[in-house]
């Protein structure tokens, strides 16, 4: 059975824009997942490190047959194979590619690898701007709140995400 899942992508090292597109197109290319939306990107400042270069962000809703473990997995994996180094990663450092389960159905997890809905989502604009943009009837399972009460709530700052564009399909 397929489960409806949302994976915020993001990247500030390179050229970031094609970042994101060879992170869609690995995406794209597993049997066991299906993207079907895709958000526009938006360029945010980092969050916490203001000395880190502006970030890519987007978010994209896939279908998977997956369990939530296998996709984080299988996410990382994405990320090694692109030149990040998980081994070394700080927090708040840059990063080639950023692939972050942002929500898994309905479903609520809290282990020591994996939070779902990703910690923090509620208070990030670069993530609920563009979910809203996809899948505005999503309901948070932990808040209980749709997305556009979230977005409603967000502070000033976090509101700063600027569109610049969209990666057409047949990019991919």
């Amino acid at each position: 059975m397929y489960k409806r899942v949302f994976i915020g992508l993001g990247t500030n090292i390179g050229d970031r824009k094609k970042n994101l597109v060879n992170a869609l197109r690995k995406l794209k290319r597993a049997p066991f997942l299906q993207i079907v939306n895709i958000s526009s990107i938006y360029e945010t400042e980092a969050m916490y490190n203001l000395d880190l270069p502006d970030f890519y962000n987007m978010v994209i809703e896939i279908e998977t047959r997956l369990e939530p473990e296998d996709l984080l997995n299988f996410l990382k994996g994405i990320e090694v194979e692109m030149g990040r180094d998980l081994k070394r990663q700080e927090r708040y450092e840059p990063r080639i590619i950023d692939l972050d389960i942002i929500a898994f159905q309905d479903t609520v997890v809290r282990t020591d690898k994996l939070t779902i809905p990703h910690e923090g989502m509620w208070e990030r604009g670069f993530v609920l701007i563009p979910l809203q943009e996809i899948a505005p009837d999503y309901v948070c399972p932990v808040t209980g709140m749709e997305i556009s009460e979230m977005v409603s709530k967000l502070d000033s700052k976090s509101r700063e995400v600027k569109k610049i564009g969209s990666v057409p399909v047949s990019e991919l």
